[in-house]
């Protein structure tokens, strides 16, 4: 079943997961009615239930989950388990939605509610139902509890993931699609098998992969609860029972023994059921419609059974046949068949009879699951005669017995008993018997995914995802012939929830719908599509599935340190990510800790998807000269960066396939590390040589994320070996800035110097080392204890400490105070590293201390530590070797050095070793330095300071104590006071205390001292700084008075004031900073302006512009420009004073210097008369003196300049002309016909604008009278607030 020896032929070579693009569930076109049923291989129609039901009909709308709605249940067949079903799934939606969702049964269904009708005479399958989901409700059709479970798993995936979350989730609409669908399921035994015997898993662990596994419609639960590794189930004495020859039988050692440890990869995870546990789990699985199938598993894989129970073995001790293994306890390995149950001995018959007979009372399951497996060492007469009598006594019981392939073959009656396959390739099952379909190559969940998954086995191949899911029953043998799918975990390597979990999901779901979905109706592609939508259900499960890359994009960003040393497979920081090496490629030095070395024919395939838009790509680079015509350095399926360009070049260069060869100027040297980054954009792509831009080209290419090394793209000349050395590779999906680029060559990794771990936090679940550098999380199973000296950790054989940093080289040294324990595992491991491991008891158990390169030696010290003592040990390596010292002296020397372990305390750092190495002792005072110490630093490690003190050290601290309890500490700020007075009190119970040790001297007398170097840290005068804050509280208090400029200073000034004034520790210093800083800003700070008397004169002189044609031009762009000054001053919030006056002065001045146009009305209506006068008949010279006189008046009237001042010139033309019309009227009428010449009548000039020159307009007399009034008062206002202004800078300036 689980041989990898037999099936190590069938590994799969090195294959990596490939990323996917985005998926997304194709939209499915609606007929006339606005429906469309869906049949075997169609699109869903956005259905995203797993398993896929049998008929999904999508129609138009979506039903509303409310805060009303109620679970409806009525029907004949509407019993307890039918109410107990849908409080399962009501329990879960009321967490999420924080409705109350009540299951109520005798009442009708209204809108909005979820109706359940419960028929057992409805024609339906057993477990079938029919959902319909309409928008004012739903409605449930199932025969029994069953259906009513399915049917509401099938409802609950309708609705958004986040239904699944244990909290309120209040920014999700709870809908779901309305459809119509009538399922059932293809097989009666859909089931999932977890080993609880090499690894244990609690009850409630149990319980929570029921919860999840019985969403995918799984009605099945095989656990295997026995196996070499451990018994897991309580069996109880019973008086009745005696052995072959009368004699009673224990049976306690089955849990006190036989379930007291487990297989001890990833660390030991021991215990068993009682049977009152069990039988919980069995009512838990029943309400969510989960049967469990217990398995003891036999003859074979039954060791902890023979080492438990005496009566089973025939030997003269009661120990069974060691074969080379321990019998006095379970097997903590991994291989199988190596031991067996006495087959002709009749005590195995009593022993598994009363087994079956306390099982028959607590597993009310059809079935019992009697093993069968890989029984090599059993004959196979012995093996006949075994399972027929073993089957024989579970049909007793009422069970039908289920057995492994080889029971097939070997049992009597094949009508009533059931197979289970577990072959892998296409073997095809025996006629006449019952299966149970469970292809290790498909549905053995504990296979890796890939060669880079930690978890898991190999010896059936690798398992993807879509390997699990492409295959059927009917590939092994016809449809008759099964009764179920099971998937299968076994746990060797898997020993926690969160690894069950990761190697269950994504691979589950697709297993269920296996057994579930007709083989015709399923397809890999439509199926993808569906679970990638799961994604937010299995988040807000909290299931830790894996991520896989045929399902869900992952965006490429990573950085691989290159840090393994061993291996062919290399990680991200993360574990996301991960590379294998082919061929010339190889550990080496890199440029921080190991790298990879390219001989020229090797490369490492990351086969990630190239990266669109943005990117880039950065590591260290060695370079020795290819010898070829090209060396690509990254590679992708559309391009290459090239470390060598194409025909022999030799500079670094990019290329687009098909397209072009770009190079940059620039060659990396031979033999020397250089630090190359890529950063590509729509701009082009720019080279980065050690953090420093070094050029740039035009061209861009998708970023390559597919091979390091060599070229990826079949068909072309050559394959573009690189050779020379790489380290610290990174890749990021967008373009990194100048700043980053410079932080990417940094050592991310490395650690310098020393780190000194006391360990005297004594709480919490971090360490920090003196410096305060370097600071750790403990990892569970770690806990404070009493240390060596004050507090340590005690490590229980479970936890270890994450450290993450590279390797020292092999110049180091590692100390710390031990007190051991008795191993749990194989070894104990005090620190490891990515190549090694310092012991605490060497590999098999010796008890020594010990030193282990993975992979080349277990090298051991002539020394095993005490255990319940407190010893110091300290390892010091270089190239001779590595040296043990014992309490600071030299106990033993062995040559094997290796590079500095610096990645875990209390564990190893391997996942290819047999076990955790988990370290079961207490450790204090961890010192850690990158060089090798001499003998004399060793001893100063060791220094115990729980000796008693000297006398001389005692009369020490006897004088610091007196003169600083002499001095006056009642000016000290409140926190040296108190330290001060905490040192005195120290020091004067440490002098009051006759076995006071060393240490505690020597720390009361340096805090003693300490505090005395405090004495001058005396509080602050806050006086002065006091009076000043509420001076500046006064001006916030009246913020409107203030300019903008520079209030933000005082805001701000005052909030440090403040700080300072409550802080009672505030210094002299700090106090008089606050008040230099507050005071300059108070006298920052000017007073807003009064501009009352500029809003005056700006309205008034806007007055004058709408009336601009009543003045003369001028003084008039004087006032224009005036005014603008003005408008601006006014609107400047942070105008000065000044600026203000000076606005007003110029304006004022302005104004003053306007002036009306003259008064021209009598003399206009003069011209108007002359001009329309006949002069025909006039005398000449009274004509020619009329036409004088009218020119002058003319003219006087076109001259727009004339104001009031010039008013005689106007009214001299207009007496002028009155005269000359009177002289012609004096010489005799005129003839009628003789009128002037329209030619005669001056011509008149354009009137001005008003933001040019005045029109020719002249003003009554009363305007300059107004005018003069108003300026009078205006300038009486401004003398007053001229006055009251200086008033203000006089009081602000004393």
């Amino acid at each position: 079943m689980r041989n990898k020896k037999r099936w190590a032929a069938l590994l799969l070579s090195g294959a990596m997961l490939l990323s996917l693009a985005p998926m997304s569930l194709r939209a499915t076109a609606l007929s006339a009615q606005g429906t469309q049923t869906l049949a075997a291989g169609e699109e869903d129609g956005g259905c995203t239930i797993i398993p896929l039901p049998q008929e999904y009909e999508k129609t138009q709308g979506s039903f509303t989950l409310g805060s009303g709605c109620r679970f409806v249940i009525s029907g004949e067949g509407a019993d307890q388990k039918a109410v107990d079903s849908t409080e399962v799934v009501a329990s879960e939606f009321r967490k999420s939605t924080g409705y109350d969702l009540p299951v109520v049964q005798g009442e009708e269904a209204q809108s909005g509610d979820i109706a359940i009708l419960v028929d057992p005479n409805a024609s339906l399958e057993d477990e079938g139902y029919q959902l319909s989901v309409t928008e004012t409700g739903v409605e449930i059709n199932a025969k029994n509890a069953a259906g009513v479970y399915y049917g509401l798993q099938s409802l609950r995936q309708m609705f958004p993931g986040q239904i699944e979350s244990d909290t309120l989730v209040s920014d999700v609409a709870w809908t779901a699609p309305c459809a119509d669908i009538s399922d059932a399921p293809r097989y009666g035994y859909r089931s999932v098998q977890l080993d609880v015997s090499r690894h244990f898993f609690s009850v409630d662990e149990v319980k929570r992969q029921i919860d999840h596994m019985s969403q995918y419609k799984i009605n099945k639960l095989h656990m295997h609860l026995s196996d070499d590794q451990g018994w897991r189930l309580e069996i109880k004495n019973n008086p009745d029972v005696v052995d072959k020859d009368g004699n009673p039988v224990d049976f306690s050692n089955l849990t006190e023994l036989g379930a007291s440890t487990s297989c001890d990869h990833n660390g030991v995870k021991a215990g068993y059921y009682t049977q009152e546990e069990f039988k919980d789990i069995v009512a838990y699985a029943a309400e969510r419609k989960v049967e469990i199938v217990p398995e003891f598993d036999m003859p074979a894989h039954a060791w902890a059974a023979l080492v438990s129970m005496p009566m089973l073995n025939s030997t003269e001790d009661g120990k069974p046949h060691a074969n080379g293994y321990d019998n006095t306890k379970p097997y903590q390995g991994w291989d199988v068949g190596w031991a067996s149950l006495e087959c002709r001995n009749e005590n195995t018959y009593i022993f598994i009879d009363e087994v079956f007979r306390q099982l028959s009372e607590i597993s009310p399951s059809v079935y019992v699951h009697v093993g069968g497996d890989e029984a090599h060492v059993t004959s196979h007469d012995d093996y006949v005669y075994f399972v027929n009598r073993v089957t024989e006594i579970a049909q007793k019981y009422g069970k039908t017995p289920i057995g492994w392939q080889n029971y097939d073959a070997a049992v009597e009656d094949k009508e009533n008993t059931v197979t289970q396959y577990w072959n892998t390739g296409d073997k095809r099952c025996l006629d006449g018997v019952k299966y149970v379909a469970s292809p290790a190559d498909h549905a053995y969940m504990d296979m890796k995914y890939d060669a880079s998954c930690d978890l898991g086995l190999q010896w059936a191949g690798y398992a993807p995802v879509d390997d699990a899911y492409n295959w059927d029953p009917t590939d092994f043998g016809t449809e008759d012939q099964f009764i179920g799918v099971e998937g299968a975990i076994w746990t060797e390597t898997i020993s926690e929830p969160e690894h069950l979990d990761y190697m269950y999901y994504p691979r589950l779901p697709g297993i269920a719908e296996v057994a579930w979905t007709p083989k015709e109706n399923r397809s890999w592609d439509e199926y993808r599509e569906r679970i990638a939508q799961h994604k937010d259900r299995l988040d807000s499960l909290e299931i830790g599935y894996k991520e896989d890359t045929l399902i869900w994009e992952k965006p490429v960003n990573f950085r691989m340190p290159l840090d393994e040393g061993t291996g062919t497979t290399v990680k991200d920081t993360t574990g996301d990510f991960k590379g294998t090496m082919v061929g010339g490629v190889t550990w080496g030095e890199g440029r921080y800790g190991s790298g990879l070395i390219f001989d020229g024919s090797g490369y490492v395939d990351l086969k990630y998807d190239d990266i669109g838009g943005d990117w880039t790509a950065g590591m260290w680079v060695k370079r020795e000269d290819s010898g070829a015509a090209n060396a690509a350095l990254l590679a992708g399926t559309e391009g290459e960066i090239k470390l060598e360009q194409w025909k022999n070049t030799g500079k670094v260069g990019l290329t687009a396939y098909g397209v072009d060869d770009y190079t940059f100027d620039y060659t990396a040297p031979i033999g020397e590390w250089v630090h190359l980054a890529f950063v590509s954009n729509d701009q082009g792509t720019t080279l980065y040589v050690n953090g420093v831009e070094t050029d740039h080209i035009d061209a861009t290419i998708n970023g390559p994320v597919s091979r390091i090394g060599a070229n990826y793209k079949d068909g072309l000349s050559d394959r573009g070996y690189m050779k020379g050395a790489v380290d610290d590779v990174q890749i990021y999906d967008r373009a990194l800035s100048a700043e980053e680029i410079m932080e990417m060559k940094e050592d991310a990794f490395g650690f310098e110097n020393e780190m000194i771990f006391n360990f005297d936090e004594g709480e919490g679940t971090q360490i920090t080392d003196t410096s305060g550098a370097h600071s750790f999380t403990l990892g569970d199973g770690i806990t404070w204890t009493d240390g060596k000296m004050g507090s340590g950790l005690d490590f229980s054989g479970a936890g270890r400490i994450e450290l993450g940093y590279r390797d020292l080289d092999k110049n180091w040294t590692v100390g710390l105070w031990v007190n051991r324990r008795e191993s749990v595992e194989h070894n104990a491991v005090l620190m490891s590293g990515a190549t090694g491991e310092i012991k605490l008891d060497q590999y098999q158990n010796t008890g020594k201390v010990g030193v282990t390169a993975y992979g080349v030696e277990d090298a051991t010290f002539d020394y095993s530590a005490p255990k319940g003592e407190w010893v110091h040990l300290t390892f010091v390596s270089n190239d001779q070797g590595t040296t043990l010292y014992v309490n600071g002296v030299e106990q033993d020397h062995i040559d094997l050095a290796i590079n500095g372990p610096m990645n875990r305390i209390g564990g190893n750092n391997s996942v290819n070793l047999a076990g955790g190495g988990f370290l079961n002792a207490t450790i204090d005072q961890l010192s850690v330095f990158d060089r090798s110490l001499t003998a004399d630093e060793v001893k100063d490690l060791v220094k115990d300071d729980s000796e008693p003190a000297t006398d001389a050290s005692k009369a020490l601290l006897q004088k610091v104590y007196d003169y600083a309890a002499a001095q006056d500490i009642s000016n000290l700020i409140p926190t040296v006071a108190a330290k001060y007075q905490a040192a005195l009190d120290q020091a004067e119970a440490v002098l009051a205390d006759p076995n006071a040790t060393q240490l505690e001297v020597d720390k009361a007398t340096e805090d003693l001292f300490n505090a005395v170097h405090l004495l001058d840290f005396t509080q602050g005068d806050k006086t002065a700084l006091n009076l000043l804050i509420e001076r500046a509280r006064e001006m916030v208090a009246n913020e409107d008075d203030y300019m903008d400029t520079n209030w933000q200073m005082l805001l701000d000034a005052l909030e440090k004031a403040e700080a300072v004034s409550a802080d009672p520790d505030a210094l002299q210093y700090e106090v008089d900073a606050a008040y230099e800083a507050l005071l300059e800003a108070i006298e920052a700070q000017q007073l807003k302006t009064d501009k009352s008397m500029l809003e005056l004169l700006i309205d008034r002189a806007n007055g004058m512009v709408e009336n601009a044609d009543k003045y003369v031009e001028t003084n008039w762009q004087m006032l224009l420009d005036a005014l603008e000054k003005a408008q601006t001053v006014y609107d400047d919030p942070n105008a000065t004073l000044a600026e203000v006056e000076t606005a007003c002065d110029e304006l004022l001045e302005a104004i003053m210097a306007q002036r009306f146009k003259a008064d021209k009305s009598i003399l206009d209506d003069l011209i108007n008369q002359a001009e329309n006068m006949n002069l025909a008949g006039y005398p000449a010279e009274a004509v020619a003196t009329f036409r004088t006189a009218l020119a002058n008046a003319q003219a006087v009237m076109a001259d727009n300049s004339l104001s009031v001042d010039d008013q005689k010139t106007v009214d001299d033309a207009a007496a002028a002309l009155t005269a000359a019309m009177d002289g012609l009227t004096a010489g005799g009428a005129p003839e009628t016909t003789d009128k002037p010449e329209a030619t005669d009548r001056p011509e008149t000039t354009q009137k001005p604008e008003a933001t040019q020159k005045p029109e020719n307009n002249v003003p009554q007399t009363w305007d300059t009278a107004h005018m003069m009034g108003y300026v009078l008062s205006a300038l009486a206002a401004a003398s007053l607030l001229l006055a009251v202004v200086v008033v203000e800078k006089r009081r602000r300036n004393g």
